[in-house]
């Protein structure tokens, strides 16, 4: 790695016959507005003028702001059998705070992505409905802060065999007219036996 030299203002030091003053404000000043990664900044003070003053060395650490972790999920296969509930769980935000979140799903066994999704920074879940019945899915969803995106968090689910039917209550005319033709039907086999 290459040592990079960097010059301060002529305010950040001055040298008297007793000491070497250095101004420690401009030096964090300068980490904090020109942020990379994490790193570790070492810078060695010494003198080239009587009285001379042994080198001296200090290191510095700075965490810099960074993309946020992947959201963990949970998924919730709602009553209806076709639609699902995705629950994310909030993890490192890499030092920035969540923009939002963005949910991206498909079926497994096609190519093409549905529409993204973009929740807010609050947000906890999102709801999957008009699915496809007896289709594995997949969905991602990604964190986003003002450094960029998380990998995705990702989970797979299958969606309910067969539809989920309502049973007919008795006073449905539908039911009546069958029971009635049922009736005549066992009438008509009886006076034939």
């Amino acid at each position: 790695m290459a040592e990079e030299t960097k010059a301060f203002p002529s305010h950040c030091s001055y040298f008297s016959s007793h000491c070497l003053c250095f101004c420690f404000y401009c030096f964090s000043h300068h980490l904090f507005c020109n942020p990379l990664d994490f790193s570790e900044y070492s810078f060695t003070i010494s003198s080239e003028t009587p009285p001379h003053i042994a080198a001296t060395s200090l290191a510095l650490s700075e965490y810099a702001e960074g993309e946020p972790s992947a959201p963990k999920l949970e998924v919730k296969v709602l009553e209806r059998g076709n639609s699902l509930k995705v629950n994310w769980i909030k993890q490192d935000d890499g030092g920035s705070p969540i923009k939002h979140y963005l949910v991206r799903y498909k079926a497994k066994h096609v190519s093409e992505w549905k529409p993204e999704i973009r929740m807010p920074q609050n947000s906890e879940y999102t709801t999957l409905s008009g699915l496809d019945w007896n289709t594995e899915y997949e969905v991602y969803v990604v964190a986003e802060n003002q450094q960029g995106k998380s990998e995705p968090g990702v989970v797979s689910f299958r969606t309910a065999s067969d539809p989920t039917t309502i049973p007919a209550t008795l006073g449905c005319r539908c039911v009546s007219c069958s029971l009635a033709a049922l009736l005549l039907s066992m009438l008509a086999l009886l006076c034939l036996s």
